[in-house]
């Protein structure tokens, strides 16, 4: 892309913004999009906490009923996180794309590598 191209996606993204303020929430995500009701004309971007041992300050999430949510809504969807098969599993329609970058998550040199995915649903 050309700096000017780019120039122009962040001012037309910036004006878009301008008129529909982004709602951010710590509500559990049940809860907020109960609330938000998200059309078609919606965008959700969900980052999870990721069902790991280390991740104690979270309650673990219902995983099935947020992707059966997010299935259904007709906003679009943008979703975080690792690599999952029950991810891949539930968002496996043709309205779903994956992105996958494989990153070192820390900075113990022994740990391995692990793939960061982003699904989209338009």
């Amino acid at each position: 892309h050309s700096r000017s191209g780019t120039i122009a996606r962040m001012q037309s993204a910036h004006n878009l913004m301008a008129k529909n303020p982004p709602v951010t929430s710590n509500l559990d995500w049940e809860t907020f999009l109960k609330i938000a009701n998200p059309g078609a004309d919606d965008i959700i971007y969900v980052d999870p906490p990721y069902n790991t041992k280390h991740a104690a300050p979270y309650p673990n999430i219902n995983h099935d009923a947020l992707l059966q949510f997010l299935n259904k809504t007709p906003a679009t969807v943008i979703l975080s996180g690792f690599n999952s098969p029950l991810y891949d599993e539930q968002l496996k329609s043709s309205r779903w794309n994956k992105l996958e970058k494989e990153r070192v998550i820390t900075r113990n040199k022994k740990k391995p590598r692990k793939t960061e995915a982003l699904w989209i649903k338009s």
